[in-house]
């Protein structure tokens, strides 16, 4: 297993191996690929140079920047699909679920950072589902708790629970 940085924009993005040099922080995507420890596509030759060292990993980005925007002769990734409502998905409609699929689909230029500012958008979408979700989910079982045997128990005044600033309950006749 690689090391898994938790991005604010697009979330935990795992690397093989990283590398930093002053400002430049670069790694290896386990799904192929380089990027910037932030989860942004590796755009510039620069970076990679100045943050890999010189020997094999650097030999290893180099052949993979020339390589980055040629397609493999036989397809064996996934496709990746751009669906009516403008999210993306697998073509077998499975979720994009990390940063490191659509960088490895896309190489990089606009596409991949079209791509990508939709996926950190995405996240903030579903960590808002999941929140909505787990506040109905609890709103659902304390309502579920409070109507326990279905009868709601007042009880004498000693046995109810104390409340706070709770005024007697008084009848009002007209």
């Amino acid at each position: 297993m690689g090391q898994v940085l938790n991005t604010k924009q697009f979330g935990p993005v795992e690397f093989d191996r990283t590398w930093a040099m002053g400002q430049v922080h670069v790694g290896l995507l386990t799904g192929g690929g380089y990027a910037h420890t932030s989860g942004h596509a590796l755009t510039r030759l620069e970076d990679g140079l100045a943050a890999i060292p010189a020997g094999v990993h650097q030999e290893e980005f180099l052949e993979w920047w020339e390589n980055k925007d040629k397609k493999p002769v036989e397809e064996l990734k996934r496709k990746i699909i751009v669906n009516p409502d403008g999210a993306y998905s697998f073509d077998d409609g499975a979720p994009i679920e990390k940063a490191e699929e659509l960088i490895g689909y896309f190489g990089s230029g606009d596409a991949l950072e079209q791509a990508l500012r939709w996926f950190a958008r995405e996240l903030v979408r579903r960590e808002d589902v999941a929140k909505a979700f787990t506040t109905k989910a609890g709103q659902s079982a304390a309502k579920a708790k409070g109507a326990g045997s279905g009868a709601k128990h007042h009880g004498s005044p000693s046995t109810r629970p104390a409340q706070p600033n709770a005024t007697p309950e008084v009848a009002l006749k007209e």
